[in-house]
């Protein structure tokens, strides 16, 4: 037979400050589960909303901004319709913009902002494409402000 020998524990002993009432403890965790709980559960109404809200609006915004009227008045209207913008293309704007007239753009967007802009390159680049395209002023449209 083999003979088992216990051991004793040590004993802590524990002065009052240092005893912990479980029913203090188990009430707040129960309220941190709550807390936390009814977070999720408001995150997620609140994701359904929004969610909902997204579907109405692409569901509003489904119908043709372009409709078969608009669109003969803009050709009818002989006013082009693509537009190249010249934006932060600094010194290379005049190749640029006689690159986008040959390529068929016919409306130029620039700005009286010189920090973005170089209206001068954008003169310079449609005199050369208007020269050797055999263009008229009225065949470009200048948009600026």
């Amino acid at each position: 037979m083999v003979e088992v020998k216990r051991t004793q524990r040590k004993r802590v002993r524990r002065g009052p400050s240092q005893k912990i009432d479980v029913s203090v403890a188990m009430h707040f965790w129960n309220a941190l589960a709550v807390l936390v709980i009814g977070s999720i559960g408001c995150a997620y109404i609140l994701v359904q909303r929004h969610e909902q809200k997204i579907i109405e609006n692409m569901a509003a915004a489904a119908t043709p901004a372009v409709g078969p009227s608009s669109a003969k008045r803009m050709l009818s209207s002989k006013r082009p319709f693509l537009w190249y913008g010249t934006a932060w293309k600094e010194d290379k704007t005049a190749g640029y913009v006689e690159q986008a007239i040959e390529a068929g753009f016919r409306f130029i967007d620039t700005a009286g902002q010189p920090v973005h802009y170089n209206e001068a390159g954008v003169g310079v680049g449609w005199t050369r494409a208007a020269t050797k395209f055999n263009l008229d002023r009225s065949d470009i449209f200048l948009q600026s402000e």
